[in-house]
């Protein structure tokens, strides 16, 4: 049976749509992988250590309080670099 030339002209079509998501897909991680990165150094920084890697420990509440003010006066400084093109 001959294919109509609907499915003939769009079957290629599609492949090349898909092989193209692919690439953007496989793109995409690389990009993500910086701001990952960054915000891991950050919390590093900030905290002292990674939270998988912190012990247990009983802290006060005015010290919670203290570095999430901390924070919030570093993050306009650290939004930006997340958000810039390159």
């Amino acid at each position: 049976m001959k294919p109509s030339f609907a499915s003939a002209f769009m079957k290629p079509l599609l492949e090349m749509l898909f092989i193209r998501i692919q690439l953007v897909k496989a793109d995409i991680i690389p990009q993500l992988q910086e701001p990952v990165n960054l915000i891991a150094a950050i919390t590093f920084k900030a905290f002292g250590t990674l939270q998988r890697d912190a012990p247990l420990v009983q802290i006060s509440p005015n010290y919670l309080i203290h570095h999430f003010l901390l924070l919030q006066l570093r993050l306009p400084l650290i939004l930006p670099l997340l958000f810039r093109e390159t």
